[in-house]
């Protein structure tokens, strides 16, 4: 179902040295802005509707709310900004959040994502993975494992440890100089 031209299985990490070399991951697909992600399931803690969110004074832009999940408070984190997409106007019907629990080198981590839609599970052929073009993706590369074919197009594969490694916070002041 998924096929490729070029492998990006043993690309360094700074997190967790050379990908494993595991011919195949089960991953699990969504949609942010039409466009199709994935991310191992064995990050995937649960699949909930949409939860009250409480919004964080002065957080940054890319973890701007926390959520209860069952007792245990997460972050929510706005991968369309760590993604450069630009903000959803409202939220779809069929929205949905994911939590997920991973490590981030040292740190275990259990933070939720908010998807406009989860599509299914599927297996990727992680030596099938493409890198990503540098000409016609938005996405920054250091964010991204690789691209992946199918049957009704592309799959952007995500470096979780990337995406979701802390990244510089700007002090209050700098903060309220932004533009909101």
């Amino acid at each position: 179902n998924l096929d490729a031209a070029s492998s990006s299985s043993d690309r360094e990490t700074p997190d967790d040295g050379p990908r494993s070399s595991d011919p195949s991951e089960t991953m699990l697909v969504f949609r942010i802005a039409g466009e199709a992600f994935a991310v191992p399931v064995s990050e995937v803690s649960e699949i909930v509707d949409p939860i009250g969110e409480t919004k964080v004074p002065w957080a940054p832009c890319h973890a701007p709310s926390l959520v209860n999940v069952r007792g245990a408070i997460a972050p929510v984190v706005n991968i369309r900004s760590r993604l450069g997409m630009g903000e959803r106007v409202e939220r779809p019907e069929g929205a949905r959040m994911i939590v997920l629990e991973l490590s981030v080198g040292e740190t275990d981590l259990r933070l939720a994502i908010e998807a406009e839609e989860v599509e299914e599970v599927i297996e990727i052929e992680t030596t099938a993975l493409m890198p990503l073009p540098e000409q016609g993706a938005s996405w920054p590369p250091e964010l991204v494992r690789g691209v992946a074919r199918r049957d009704d197009g592309l799959v952007i594969t995500l470096d979780t440890a990337a995406l979701f490694a802390p990244v510089g916070i700007a002090s209050a002041a700098d903060r309220m100089r932004m533009p909101a």
